[in-house]
């Protein structure tokens, strides 16, 4: 495995709501089934928000990562927080 440099910005603070994709598809699936989803606009998500620094903390630890993490200027497109 290659070690590399998780990126983060705003020192990891900002979240995410982070969500199984198994979990993301059968919701998709769902919706696809009930009449009144239809024209409907439908978040998706656990409803649980998590600091990014405390999942990049637990990559490099589980990888055995000591490249540690970089911090970078936010993107335009990234949002600040999910909630």
């Amino acid at each position: 495995m290659k070690i590399r440099v998780i990126c983060g910005y705003k020192k990891g603070t900002e979240t995410r709501d982070w969500t199984y994709v198994d979990d993301i598809i059968e919701g998709l699936l769902a919706m696809g089934q009930k009449e009144e989803a239809v024209g409907e606009a439908i978040n998706l998500g656990s409803g649980e928000e998590h600091r990014v620094i405390d999942l990049a903390n637990m990559v490099n630890v589980l990888a055995g990562n000591e490249a540690g993490i970089k911090y970078t200027e936010r993107r335009d497109w990234d949002v600040k927080s999910n909630f």
